[in-house]
């Protein structure tokens, strides 16, 4: 199922956390939002864990929107810019 994740992060630190955990997930699409593609609602309920122990309940907020299989196939892209995304590496020496 595609899961629609957005938030608003006061600090930069909480926001960079949160955007490394997310990228494990499936793609950036605009600003501090993610398309992520799970495989079950096990794996939603732990990512949803994972998500409320990043935030600060009072000052920040994330909003998760299941799209099931029929309103992702109405999903519709105006613009073809795409965001760059994170590539993480290891340096060995």
């Amino acid at each position: 199922m595609l899961y629609l994740i957005a938030y608003g992060i006061a600090g930069d630190r909480s926001r960079e956390h949160m955007a490394t955990l997310l990228s494990g997930y499936g793609p950036r699409v605009p600003r501090r939002m993610w398309g992520c593609e799970l495989r079950s609602r096990r794996e939603a309920i732990a990512l949803g864990a994972k998500l409320r122990a990043l935030i600060d309940a009072i000052a920040d907020q994330v909003r998760i929107y299941l799209l099931d299989e029929r309103t992702a196939r109405g999903v519709v892209v105006l613009g073809a810019r795409v965001t760059g995304e994170r590539q993480d590496f290891w340096v060995v020496w």
